[in-house]
């Protein structure tokens, strides 16, 4: 899916409030972006389209420049964007890594340029009659970065294209706009650190977390537990101010001493490299108290609880190393006279929340908290719960969250594992349900049980959703006709486990190839991905699924044919929308630098029964090891714009009917095809 009109057109409008005398000499670019039905993000829109640059600036003030085979020219790294781009200064970053070899990791955005381009520059671009290209005009974005590190980086030019690299000073940049604002630049200064948060710990050694929105696109670390803190602010004389500034506006916090304690060097959405200035501060009370203005909720967890929740690893890595060098002064849990009650107002609501993408949370409350914390089902069924929703007298809401919704969003007896959460029947009412609740956890209501309250629109995320689902096979096909390719050429780790005599394997839809070299970029030093399996003809698609289902038609002699094919389709996809057999499924893990293969908690294809569970993505019978390497490989591939199947934590899938439907898109762009 190429970058949204909305997305250039804020990025342009936010140039041009900087620099309004350019507005005229850009009309060719704001009248592109007036036409309505034209996606000038696309290559193919001769009429003008989007490129966009990497403006790389080293530790002495040099601007980094490739020399282009096929022009001749000197220039900025970059190039055109892709469907897998999740922005335009990503766009730049990929462009960076494929034609010189630097990661995105090894740059950091220039403060105040971390959205916002340097330079916009609009030029002419000659007619290629071989390649059916007519002239046509580029309009290049130029995006601001700091060389992160002062050792050289290593240099892997992309030959077909490049056939050098040159560092020149700033006065010598061949595009005089760019040179101009260069120029006015303090390029041999290092770029003052423009974020910082607060590593707030206990006397009891934990940690204060916060759990981000999950908002996809619209913030930074969505759906992750992370530090309170954020960018500094014109208002903010120092990074302390703006430390301080963030933990009153989001949590109502305060604090005496805060003390500088190191920098985490994070990774934006666009790969890039960021600076946090972090700070210490010990606060002892209770997160329960404080008003969140952002995000879901604040808790405590100690550095030994970290593997089960989904967080940076630079994040942990900070909290473990400050933990070693100021041990808790009490230990064991919080006392009980300081443990309290439900807060007075307290009221259950009805809502959604997925065993399969919560139980880490939900378990760790249940188990963990210092206080006193349950988890029930109301077992209702889907008709009851049709039924309730209609009664509901709120129109608008009952427009916006229409059956369809609640049909998808239901899960019979979707419960947590080990016990851990209590089934009520469903004509339990609400005060009865209440008056259970309070019984069983002997807690004390400081209010009569409340009014029934509206219910939630359920989960932002996307639940697992098995392959059999009808959902999967609804969705329609718009084959984009990308061919198919092969990893082998393209410097990949290929593991041949699954070789076939025709290399079918090791084949994948161009679009997917692409994300690949993406993931592989976001990985840290010394980590690589091992590719296993991609193409899987629809013969042998067809083979797979049948020998699962005949497999396990012996130990479940009362299931009924279409409960035998979801139960398959839990380890092996119906042949009729199988993602491999569209060249759109890449099974992938990680292995080291010498291609040894990493632990990530069993074999890549065992079966739920055979690895016990392990082989599901977040299955909680894993070391801290496995979950700390499937960590990384799941936010790689999902960062490249990949889909997980959640019982198989090597199996991702882009663009075919399974991830249009996670995504909420209208059609998939690979369907079934065959192996030239």
């Amino acid at each position: 899916m190429s970058l949204s009109h909305h997305h250039i057109r804020t990025t342009v409008d936010a140039y041009l409030a900087r620099h309004t005398h350019e507005r005229e000499q850009l009309g060719v670019l704001l009248d592109a972006l007036d036409r309505t039905g034209e996606d000038i993000a696309n290559r193919s829109t001769f009429t003008g389209h989007v490129t966009c640059s990497s403006i790389v600036v080293d530790q002495l003030g040099r601007v980094l420049h490739v020399l282009h085979l096929a022009s001749g020219k000197v220039l900025a790294p970059g190039g055109h964007t892709e469907p897998t781009d999740d922005s335009l200064a990503a766009v730049a970053l990929r462009e960076l890594h494929e034609e010189i070899g630097i990661p995105p990791r090894a740059v950091t955005a220039w403060p105040g340029y971390e959205t916002v381009p340097l330079d916009i520059d609009i030029h002419d671009i000659d007619a290629h009659p071989g390649k059916g290209e007519p002239g046509h005009q580029h309009f290049d974005l130029r995006f601001l970065f700091r060389l992160h590190t002062s050792t050289e980086v290593p240099v892997v030019l992309q030959e077909d294209e490049v056939v050098g690299i040159e560092w020149r000073p700033a006065d010598r940049v061949t595009s005089p706009t760019l040179r101009e604002k260069l120029l006015k630049l303090p390029l041999q200064v290092e770029p003052e650190t423009a974020n910082a948060s607060a590593l707030i710990h206990n006397d009891r050694g934990e940690y204060l977390l916060h759990l981000r929105d999950y908002f996809p696109g619209q913030i930074w670390e969505p759906g992750m537990w992370s530090l309170l803190g954020g960018g500094r602010e014109p208002q903010d004389a120092t990074l302390e101010h703006t430390v301080r500034r963030e933990l009153a506006e989001e949590a109502g916090l305060d604090f005496t001493d805060l003390t500088p304690f190191g920098t985490e060097y994070a990774t934006d959405d666009a790969g890039a490299t960021v600076p946090i200035a972090i700070y210490a501060g010990r606060w002892d009370g209770d997160p329960r108290e404080l008003h969140l203005t952002e995000g879901v909720m604040l808790a405590w967890f100690a550095p030994s609880d970290l593997h089960r929740l989904r967080i940076a690893d630079t994040t942990s890595d900070l909290v473990r190393r400050h933990a070693a060098r100021n041990p808790a002064t009490q230990s064991g849990p919080e006392p009980e006279e300081k443990r309290l009650a439900s807060p007075h107002g307290t009221v259950p609501n009805e809502g959604i929340l997925y065993a399969d993408r919560y139980r880490h949370m939900i378990t760790s409350l249940v188990r963990d908290h210092r206080g006193v914390s349950a988890c029930y089902y109301l077992d209702v069924p889907l008709e009851t719960t049709l039924a309730r929703h209609a009664s509901k007298a709120d129109a608008a809401y009952l427009e916006q969250v229409t059956d369809t919704h609640l049909t998808s969003w239901y899960r019979e007896l979707d419960l947590l594992p080990g016990g851990l959460e209590t089934v009520i029947p469903a004509d339990s009412t609400l005060q009865d349900t209440v008056a259970r609740i309070v019984r069983d956890t002997g807690l004390d209501p400081a209010t009569a049980p409340p009014p029934q309250c509206k219910p939630s629109q359920g989960d932002s995320m996307n639940p697992l959703v098995l392959m059999s689902d009808p959902q999967v096979a609804a969705i329609p096909v718009r084959e984009c006709g990308e061919p198919l390719v092969d990893v082998r050429d393209h410097d990949f780790r290929v593991d041949p486990r699954k070789q076939d005599p025709l290399g079918a394997f090791a084949h994948v839809r161009e679009g997917i190839l692409t994300r690949l070299k993406h993931a592989r970029s976001l990985l840290p030093a010394g980590t690589d991905l091992l590719f296993i399996e991609g193409y899987r003809p629809l013969a042998l698609q067809q083979r797979y699924f049948t020998e699962y289902r005949d497999e396990l038609a012996p130990a479940h002699p009362d299931w009924a044919p279409e409960h035998l094919r979801q139960a398959a389709s839990r380890y092996v996809s119906p042949p009729e929308i199988a993602p491999h057999s569209a060249g759109a499924a890449v099974d992938v893990t990680l292995a080291d630098q010498d291609g040894h293969e990493l632990d990530l908690g069993t074999r890549v294809n065992a079966s739920p029964q055979e690895s016990n569970g392990a082989c599901f993505t977040h299955a909680l019978n894993l070391s801290d090891q496995a979950r700390h390497h499937r960590t990384l490989l799941l936010n790689a591939m999902e960062s490249a714009g990949f889909t997980n199947y959640g019982t198989e934590f090597w199996h991702f899938s882009a663009a075919d009917r399974y991830d249009a439907l996670m995504r909420q898109e209208p059609h998939a762009r690979y369907g079934p095809t065959e192996l030239p």
